[in-house]
C-alpha cells in the first residue's frame, strides 16, 4: 500500500465522528476526581457555559415529567423531542425489536390523522416525523419550521398518544425490520459486531437488541406493539425537549394538556454487565473471502468517571497510531480503529476492517500500544529518509484539545443537534446542560491523565475478540495471541 509522506491527525471520518460521539452524548468528570465525581473546573470556557445557560428554561409538568426548552437556537427550524427512557433494555429478548417496529408506527396513522394525510402535511411543510431506539433510550422526534409548528405539534401528539395501529402498516413495518435484518446477515462486518455484542452481554438486559433477531421479529404481534405503547404512556418514564425560538409559555400549556396528564408508575431500569470470554470467538462468512474483519470488544468508562475524557483523547490518538502501523506501514487492512457505542453500561471495539495480512494483525497492535506507553506519536514521514519522524504525546496535546473544542461547537450547528447533546445529558447524567461544560473539561487533561486512564481500560483490560472470516481466514488465526486475551486462550 502506498506511503503517505504527512500523516493526518484523525484517521477516518467514520472513526473521527464515533469519536465526537462518544465526547457529545454524555457526562465527564475532571481528572482529578478518580472517583468520577464530577467538579467545575476554572477556564476561559466558563463563559460558555454561562451564556448558553441563559438561553434554558427548565419546567415539570403536573405529573412529574421534564421539560426542557433551549431557546436563542440558530435559524427558525424547531425541534420537538419525546424521549422514552430504558429503551430496548426494557424488552424481553424473545420480543426484541418490538420498540423499533412500535416506534415507526406513531408516525404510520393516528386517531384524528390518516397516513397519506401525515405525508401530506409533512411534504407541504418540510417537516420531518422521525425515530430513535437505543439500548437505555428511544425517543419520538419533530422538526419543522416554527410558523408550522402550531399545526404540526397537534399531528405529532396524536400520533404518540393515539396512533391507529392497523395490521396493514404493522405487516408493513416488520417486513421493512426483516429486510433490514437480512442486510446486517449479509454485511461481515455488521455481523460480527452483533456476534460481539451477543457475546459481550449474554443474558443481560443489552442482550435485547433494538434491532431484533428474524425470531423475535416474526413472533411479534398487533397486540404486542399495543401493550408497548401503553407502558410507554407513562410519566417516569418521559422526558420533553424542545429547542428552538419559541415562546416558553406556549411550549408548557401545549405538552401540559397532553402528556401532562399520563398517570405516573414506577418503573426499573436495568443495568448489563459484562462477560468478557477467554477464547476469540471465531465465525465463517460467505462474503469474507480473502479477508477478515476483526474486532475486539472492551468496557469503556462511564461518561461520569474522571478517566472518560482522558481515555477518548487517547483513543484518538491511538487510532492515528492504528492507521499509520497498521494500515500505512504494513499494509494489513483497509481501515482500521476503535469504535464507541455510548450506554450506561458503554463498550468500545478495536475494528479492523477487512484485514488481509490476517496473523499480523495482533502483532501490529500492539505494536502501536507500545509506541503509545513510550508516550510517543508519529508526526510525519521524512521525505528523504522514508522514516518516520516521532513526536511526544505532550507535543501534541494542544492540537487535539484545539480539535475537540473546535468539533464540540461544529455540533451544535442545528436545532437537532444540540436538541440530541440535551437528550443524551440528560439520559446518562440526569442534566440536560451537561454537555455545556466539555470546553472546560477537555482543557483539564494532561499526559498524565490520558496515560492512566488507557493503562486501565485498554491495555490492562481484557479484551472479547470476534474474527469473521472463510475458513482459510479462520485457520490462519490458529494459535495466534490477541492482545487482551490470556496466554494459551483458545479460539471458538
Amino acid at each position: 500500500m502506498k506511503q503517505h509522506k504527512l500523516l493526518r491527525y484523525g484517521y477516518s471520518a467514520f472513526v473521527y465522528l464515533a469519536l465526537m460521539v462518544l465526547f457529545l452524548w454524555g457526562s465527564c468528570a475532571t481528572p482529578g476526581d478518580r472517583q468520577g465525581t464530577v467538579k467545575e473546573v476554572s477556564s476561559g470556557y466558563e463563559a460558555f457555559y454561562t451564556q448558553n445557560q441563559k438561553d434554558f428554561t427548565q419546567r415539570t409538568l403536573s405529573n412529574g415529567i421534564p421539560l426542557v426548552i433551549k431557546g436563542n437556537a440558530p435559524g427558525r427550524v424547531v425541534t420537538l423531542k419525546i424521549l422514552i427512557r430504558g429503551g430496548s433494555s426494557l424488552i424481553p429478548p424473545q420480543k426484541a425489536g418490538l420498540e423499533k417496529v412500535g416506534l415507526a408506527l406513531l408516525s404510520r396513522g393516528s386517531e384524528r390523522y390518516p397516513y397519506e394525510g401525515i405525508l401530506d402535511t409533512l411534504y407541504r411543510t418540510s417537516a420531518s416525523l422521525s425515530f430513535d431506539s437505543q439500548l437505555d433510550y428511544a425517543s419520538y422526534d419533530l422538526i419543522c419550521i416554527d410558523q408550522y409548528l402550531p399545526t404540526l405539534f397537534d399531528m405529532y401528539i396524536d400520533g404518540f398518544l393515539h396512533p391507529l395501529f392497523t395490521q396493514e402498516q404493522f405487516e408493513l413495518v416488520r417486513n421493512e425490520a426483516l429486510q433490514a435484518l437480512e442486510e446486517e446477515a449479509g454485511d461481515p462486518d455488521r455481523f460480527g459486531r452483533r456476534k460481539g455484542i451477543e457475546t459481550l452481554f449474554q443474558g443481560e438486559a443489552y442482550e435485547s437488541l433494538p434491532a431484533g433477531t428474524r425470531e423475535s421479529l416474526l413472533s411479534l404481534t398487533l397486540e404486542d406493539v399495543r401493550q408497548w405503547h401503553r407502558s410507554i404512556l407513562n410519566a417516569q418514564r418521559l422526558v420533553v425537549i424542545v429547542v428552538g425560538n419559541v415562546s416558553s409559555q406556549d411550549i408548557v400549556s401545549r405538552f401540559e394538556k397532553n402528556v401532562g396528564t399520563l398517570p405516573k408508575n414506577p418503573v426499573t431500569f436495568p443495568s448489563a454487565s459484562y462477560h468478557i470470554g477467554s477464547e476469540v470467538r471465531t465465525f465463517p462468512h460467505a462474503a469474507s473471502k480473502d479477508v477478515a474483519y476483526i474486532q475486539g470488544f472492551f468496557q469503556l468508562p462511564p461518561r461520569s468517571h474522571a478517566d472518560y475524557v482522558p481515555f477518548a483523547m487517547g483513543i484518538d490518538m491511538l487510532d492515528d497510531l492504528y492507521f499509520n502501523i497498521v494500515r500505512e506501514q504494513y499494509g494489513a487492512c483497509y481501515s482500521v480503529g476503535t469504535i464507541f457505542n455510548q450506554a450506561k453500561s458503554p463498550y468500545g471495539i478495536v475494528w479492523v476492517y477487512k484485514a488481509t495480512d490476517i496473523q499480523g494483525i495482533p502483532r501490529y497492535i500492539e505494536e502501536a500500544w507500545n509506541l503509545f506507553k513510550k508516550e510517543q506519536l508519529i508526526l510525519m514521514k521524512d521525505p528523504e529518509t522514508d522514516q518516520y519522524v516521532y513526536t511526544s504525546l505532550s507535543e501534541r496535546l494542544r492540537a487535539y484539545k484545539n480539535k475537540y473544542i473546535n468539533q464540540l461547537f461544529e455540533n451544535q450547528k442545528t436545532s437537532a443537534q444540540i436538541a440530541g447533546l440535551i437528550a443524551r445529558s440528560f439520559i446518562f447524567t440526569g442534566d440536560p446542560l451537561d454537555y455545556l461544560r466539555f470546553p472546560e473539561r477537555i482543557e483539564a487533561v494532561t499526559v498524565g491523565d490520558i496515560t492512566r486512564a488507557m493503562n486501565r481500560w485498554l491495555f490492562g483490560a481484557s479484551l472479547q475478540w470476534v474474527v469473521v472470516s472463510d475458513a482459510n481466514g479462520l485457520a490462519k488465526i490458529k494459535g495466534i495471541s490477541f492482545p487482551g486475551v490470556a496466554a494459551g486462550s483458545s479460539q471458538k
